[in-house]
């Protein structure tokens, strides 16, 4: 290994973030009068999966800002982080008062890739805001074809919600995988 590839290695650990409130400090740089200050911490907020902690990430979502909440939310369901702590945040964060801030936590959540997050997705699937039931119908349209028999019969009830946006987004879900005219669906459609 040479040189440039042992920096690369031990660089991201040196400046790894364990405290929530220097994701904040970030999201405060980004607003900055100073465009070099603005841009550097627009940089490291877009990359903050890479610098920070899952602990921290996870504790930043309590951050009132709604930038820092979202690029966590979104740093902690990419599949670099993937990790099963990231869950419970995610989850408690689809049960925020904020719509936006419930349906990017379902997003965030199907991103994470991991098969506890499904059970979560699948609970939220008759929730009364009819923009959390699209965005957690969208997110089961990407799921791992390992967990396509649990999300089925979830997704097919969907399609009979009286919302038309998400009887449209159930249809596209289900085209994604591969199911929109399985047997399954021709039988609950009926003849």
């Amino acid at each position: 290994m040479n040189q440039a590839d042992q920096v690369r290695e031990v660089l991201p650990e040196a400046f790894k973030i364990t405290d929530p409130a220097v994701i904040a400090a970030l999201a405060n740089a980004v607003n900055d009068s100073n465009h070099l200050v603005s841009l550097v911490g627009q940089w490291l907020l877009m990359r903050i999966n890479e610098f920070a902690t899952v602990p921290a990430m996870i504790e930043a979502t309590e951050i009132s800002d709604g930038l820092v909440r979202e690029k966590v939310m979104q740093a902690l369901g990419t599949p670099f982080v993937c990790d099963a702590a990231a869950i419970p945040a995610l989850v408690k964060l689809m049960a925020h008062q904020n719509p936006e801030v419930r349906q990017m936590a379902a997003g965030a959540l199907t991103r994470v890739k991991n098969p506890q997050a499904v059970p979560e997705l699948l609970n939220a699937v008759n929730h009364s805001d009819p923009a959390m039931r699209l965005a957690v119908v969208t997110a089961l349209g990407r799921c791992d074809v390992k967990e396509k028999e649990i999300v089925m019969p979830f997704l097919t009830k969907a399609l009979t919600d009286s919302d038309e946006r998400i009887q449209a987004a159930t249809r596209a879900a289900l085209d994604a995988l591969g199911e929109l005219d399985s047997e399954l669906l021709k039988k609950r459609k009926g003849p």
